[in-house]
């Protein structure tokens, strides 16, 4: 498996873009990526990130340990992470 994650964010402005990637090296199709947009504001008691982005994730593998399985999801998505 390998992972690669990135973030870049606009100074000052609370902006910021992102990319998260996970492949399957010896595996039939396995992967997961991610990418989007956000804004990061600090509160006084709460810091908070709203983000948006698409997302995939792939898992098509053949006798992996006994097993087969093809599974695939995609999608836009949006969330809330809010740090106490």
């Amino acid at each position: 498996m390998g992972y690669a994650n990135a973030e870049l964010g606009l100074p000052g402005t609370g902006l910021f873009a992102y990319a998260d990637i996970l492949t399957g090296i010896d595996e039939s199709s396995v992967y997961d990526y991610q990418i989007g947009v956000g804004w990061q504001f600090d509160g006084i008691a709460l810091d908070t990130r709203v983000h948006a982005g698409y997302r995939t994730f792939n898992f098509d593998v053949d006798d992996f340990d006994g097993a087969s399985a093809d599974m695939k999801f995609d999608g836009v998505f949006a969330g809330v992470e809010v740090v106490f």
